[in-house]
């Protein structure tokens, strides 16, 4: 069984080891590409839900304007 001391200096080594462009390159591969796409889709997500809100007040006749007072309470 590996104590917590042998764990520790073979991670260590592991990334004393390993050159900065490997590094940077799976920082960017696990933490930025993930952080960005998951932006994206939140931004296109807010977008395709104000599109359906408004195409549901456009449909009733409603007015951008009066649409959040609409959906709210209604006529």
């Amino acid at each position: 069984m590996a104590t917590i001391r042998s764990l520790s200096k073979k991670i260590a080594s592991l990334i004393l080891d390993t050159d900065l462009s490997t590094i940077g390159k799976n920082i960017l591969k696990w933490l930025v590409i993930p952080v960005v796409a998951l932006l994206l889709l939140s931004i296109g997500y807010d977008s395709y839900q104000n599109n359906k809100r408004l195409a549901y007040c456009r449909d009733r006749g409603v007015s951008e304007s009066q649409c959040d007072y609409f959906i709210e309470y209604g006529d």
